[in-house]
């Protein structure tokens, strides 16, 4: 950890840590609200340009699979390849050898990394839990879908996302 990011460190761990003071215990009495998955093996394809509302009903409410179309797929890998081709040869990227926010301007090295963390800036698991299960399958479709389209440095996963 560099020296440069413990004063930017201290107060967000203070604002985490008043957040979960204040309403944690609303979060634990929160009651979880699970959806009940009626949609008979449905599948929604992502492409990050058609999804329609009935479509985030079918996987908030009614439970249906996600899967991202090829073209998405292979779309996130060129941006993949993009990004790590211009990591290598030393072109400024965003959060791969830049730091993030703040410190867009400061180089990552192996021996001074900048401070990238963005989960304590978001409140890093301080806020209180959402206790409806179609409301947080509708935000990961939508963060999804809409990610697909995204700038390289947003679309870097590898990974196959169902719910």
């Amino acid at each position: 950890m560099c020296e440069e990011s413990i004063p930017v460190r201290q107060p967000i761990a203070a604002m985490a840590l008043t957040g979960a003071l204040l309403i944690g215990p609303a979060a634990v009495a929160a009651d979880y609200h699970p959806i009940t998955p009626d949609a008979d093996g449905k599948t929604i394809t992502l492409t990050g340009h058609d999804l329609t509302i009935e479509q985030v009903i079918e996987v908030a409410r009614h439970g249906a699979q996600v899967k991202y179309s090829a073209d998405a797929v292979k779309h996130a890998a060129q941006a993949r390849e993009l990004k790590a081709e211009a990591g290598a040869e030393d072109i400024p990227v965003y959060g791969l050898n830049r730091g993030s926010g703040a410190l867009r301007e400061v180089k990552n090295t192996p021996e001074k990394p900048a401070d990238t963390q963005v989960l304590p800036m978001l409140g890093g698991g301080a806020l209180p839990e959402i206790p409806d299960e179609d409301l947080v399958r509708t935000v990961l479709l939508i963060i999804a879908n809409t990610s697909l389209w995204a700038p390289p440095s947003l679309t870097t996963c590898k990974c196959s996302w169902t719910c």
